[in-house]
């Protein structure tokens, strides 16, 4: 399914756009950095996903997230102001989990200032009326404490998804704790609406939960098998994309799964050693090198 000769021309072609760099943070090159990570991703795993762990695949994705998420710090709020907010993934998760995985304190801090929000003026009704029209669009959940069906279910849990890759980013581990009690709590009272969902968006962000609410008590085997849950509905996701899109497909467009590599970084900030828990749950050779890559013990 992979075209390693078109995803070499891709990085040729891209490697001489950015030789003429206006500015490496350009608003313009974050398509670019994103569609290099994922190009490098899929090119390095058809090729040779048995080296993956011994060699430069890995660190080499996680440098194009890192320019990635400079651009993200630098023009977030142009990015805010163009994308609509019902595209919430797009909005406030994709840049958030860029900037965790990419792994540099600074960019961190400058992401969530422009994506993030306290969770606490959001539970006590007082954040700004962008953020409250935002809410609003996804579900009504934070206005009623209800949720009819599984779509507004899921705009919850992407909220307070949100909000936990948020509080992590700003160290704010008190935000964070409750903002996945209260996801917890709402997943039990709920819950029930997902029953029937076993692919898509809502069975992915379903995953998301099930791999935070290992943290406490740590379960790492639990976590791992969550996260290795969403790699499963991720790629079956991305290969109906590509079957759709040729052009996608030829430039591995949608390949890498950055929530589950924000999700083993969340593992690791919490004290979750997910290396052994991965191998056993089945991982690929490339996200264990990923998990490596990010601070997990190789076990190997």
């Amino acid at each position: 399914m992979i075209d390693a000769a078109a995803l070499e021309r891709y990085l040729a072609t891209t490697d001489e756009e950015l030789k003429a760099f206006i500015d490496p943070s350009h608003m313009s090159y974050l398509p670019t950095y994103l569609g290099r990570a994922d190009a490098r991703h899929a090119l390095a795993v058809h090729t040779d996903l048995a080296g993956f762990a011994n060699g430069p695949a890995p660190v080499a994705v996680l440098r194009e997230l890192w320019l990635a998420a400079q651009v993200y710090r630098d023009h977030g709020g142009v990015f805010l102001a163009k994308w609509p907010p019902t595209q919430v993934r797009r909005r406030r998760l994709e840049p958030l989990e860029v900037a965790l995985v990419a792994g540099d304190p600074e960019v961190l801090k400058g992401v969530v200032k422009v994506f993030g929000v306290d969770p606490m003026t959001i539970f006590a009704g007082i954040e700004p009326d962008e953020v409250s029209a935002e809410l609003e669009a996804l579900t009504p959940y934070f206005k009623t404490e209800r949720v009819a069906d599984p779509i507004e279910l899921a705009g919850a849990l992407a909220v307070f998804y949100w909000l936990m890759l948020a509080s992590l980013g700003g160290e704010d581990v008190e935000g964070f704790e409750a903002a996945r009690r209260r996801a917890q709590r709402l997943i039990d009272d709920e819950g029930h609406l997902l029953g029937g969902v076993a692919h898509g968006g809502i069975a992915r962000i379903k995953a998301v939960h099930d791999a935070l609410s290992a943290l406490r008590p740590a379960r790492p085997e639990a976590c791992a098998l969550a996260v290795m849950r969403h790699r499963a509905l991720f790629d079956l996701e991305r290969d109906k994309s590509w079957a759709k899109d040729e052009e996608a497909r030829r430039e591995g467009r949608g390949a890498l799964d950055r929530t589950a590599l924000a999700l083993i970084v969340v593992a690791k900030a919490f004290g979750l050693e997910l290396g052994r828990a991965l191998e056993d749950a089945g991982a690929d050779p490339a996200t264990l090198a990923y998990a490596h890559a990010l601070g997990h013990a190789r076990t190997a």
